[in-house]
């Protein structure tokens, strides 16, 4: 199990290279291989916010459509709130991502952004290495 951060995804949706064909061969080979892998709740409002001026508004939700239909969205509440506060990283939506990671089961935290988590209690990975796990 694999928690896509909102950087990977996007990747996908503005098509940003060098990055958007790792991350979509990722994308498609979870679907195609029906693999579990999840996005955080707070990931869907800043993927929007982040690609509705760039893509346009349908697209956008288009593709986040998509999204809940091949991503696992795991619970948020109280206690996740909670871990994430206590996870001490330097950035808090960053500690979101690790506690929504741990509530889904995650084993990594793929992303690419990798220092960001370097003091999180779940690897984080790129997609070229979370690719290669998955071969």
């Amino acid at each position: 199990m694999m928690l896509l951060d909102s950087d990977v995804l996007l990747d996908v949706l503005l098509e940003r290279h060098p990055f958007a064909e790792p991350a979509r061969q990722l994308l498609d080979l979870i679907e195609t291989r029906r693999l579990e892998a999840g996005v955080a709740w707070h990931s869907i409002s800043n993927i929007h916010y982040v690609a509705a001026p760039k893509a346009g508004y349908e697209p956008t939700l288009e593709f986040i459509r998509h999204l809940a239909t091949v991503l696992t969205v795991p619970r948020t509440d109280n206690d996740s709130v909670l871990l994430a506060a206590d996870l001490n990283l330097n950035d808090f939506e960053d500690a979101m991502q690790v506690a929504a990671a741990a509530v889904c089961g995650a084993d990594y935290i793929v992303t690419r952004n990798r220092r960001d988590f370097r003091d999180s209690p779940i690897p984080a990975i790129e997609p070229q290495d979370a690719l290669q796990l998955l071969s």
